[in-house]
C-alpha cells in the first residue's frame, strides 16, 4: 500500500504537474498513511503481518 501511494505521488508530480499547496496536502495524506501502515499495523492488527 505505501508503494502504491508513493509512486501515485511521483505520478502527480512529474507526468500531471502538480505543484504547491495542492502536492504538500497530499504529502501530509502520504505520510499519515505511513505511520498508520508502521504503527497499526503492529499494534491493531497483531499477527503474521506484523514488522516485529
Amino acid at each position: 500500500m505505501t508503494w502504491t501511494i508513493y509512486s501515485t505521488y511521483l505520478h502527480l508530480r512529474f507526468n500531471k504537474g502538480w505543484k504547491g499547496k495542492t502536492l504538500v496536502r497530499f504529502s501530509i495524506i502520504d505520510f499519515i498513511c505511513v505511520i498508520f501502515t508502521f504503527i497499526g499495523v503492529n499494534i491493531l492488527l497483531p499477527g503474521i503481518h506484523s514488522y516485529r
